[in-house]
Formats: C-alpha cells, structure tokens, sequence
C-alpha cells in the first residue's frame, strides 16, 4: 500500500525525529526518551509548519488523541498525554487525514 512505502522510505527520518523530540518538554520527573509529550508533539508539528497545509491548532490535538492507544490503567500518570513510537505514527497518519489537502483516492 501506498501509506507503507512512505513509511518504508522515510523510516529513519521519521526515528531520528520522534527521538529528538521525546528530549523535548518531558513532564516533570521523567528524563524523556522513549515517550513524546503534547507539548513536544505541538512543537514537531509547529516546526514541520502543519498549519500550513490545513491543520488548525484544533486538530493538533486531535491528531494526537487519534494516535494515543487508550489504556484505563493509566490514569495515575502522565502517560496519557504521552506517544510511544507507534501512536506517533499514527498520529502523524491523522495529521495527513485531517489537513486540508488530503483527497481520498
């Protein structure tokens, strides 16, 4: 599928920055690493200028929600408001689908 080989090409682009940005605005007494925050995700999609393909500030967090993989487990931490590896593809899936210039095909 088409989605796969975008994916399949920019692979290590796309670790090298989940990776710098999971240093990013960890929440306090996390050392970051192997999660991204919200605040790290409204920075990544601030610096690929997200807003300029369609994406309201609305659907940043939108996308981020579409990406989280909801566990009840998890309400006595920030977990919630974080992305492992695959919820930020699939966040940045939804950012794709929500912007304005996505056509279905």
């Amino acid at each position: 599928e088409e989605c796969c080989l975008v994916v399949k090409q920019n692979k290590k682009l796309l670790e090298e920055t989940f990776a710098i940005y999971c240093k990013r605005l960890p929440f306090p007494g996390k050392g970051g690493g192997k999660f991204m925050s919200f605040g790290a995700w409204v920075e990544f999609l601030q610096a690929c200028s997200a807003t300029e393909f369609g994406l309201s500030h609305l659907e940043a967090g939108l996308a981020f929600a579409l990406g989280k993989e909801i566990r009840i487990d998890e309400f006595r931490s920030f977990r919630h408001m974080e992305l492992s590896w695959s919820e930020f593809l699939v966040s940045v899936a939804a950012v794709v689908r929500l912007s304005g210039k996505f056509q279905q095909g």
